[in-house]
């Protein structure tokens, strides 16, 4: 590992309003990209349809909050989850 490597290692997370600016932003593209990745899961299972033609299958809410790590320091997601009203198995697993 190179010197600096090793001395920004050492240094506590970055702060002030710029670092606060970057881990809002950060945040909210997570959770838009999020979002985009259950919209186009829910378009997939579309065809999973009630015998009155409403959907089958739901957001149903949101998992509770973690943090996960990035370049800028960790944030905090929450991730959503989905539910069957047909009683067939359905499931979103983010891949961000």
């Amino acid at each position: 590992m190179s010197a600096n490597a090793c001395e920004l290692a050492d240094h506590a997370k970055p702060r002030g309003p710029l670092a606060e600016l970057i881990r809002t932003g950060a945040r909210q593209l997570v959770h838009l990209a999020v979002e985009i990745e259950l919209q186009e899961r829910l378009a997939g299972l579309e065809d999973r349809r009630l015998e009155d033609g409403r959907a089958g299958v739901v957001q149903g809410g949101y998992l509770p909050e973690r943090e996960i790590r990035t370049g800028i320091g960790p944030i905090t997601v929450r991730m959503p989850g989905i539910r069957s009203r047909t009683g067939e198995p359905a499931a979103f697993r983010s891949g961000r």
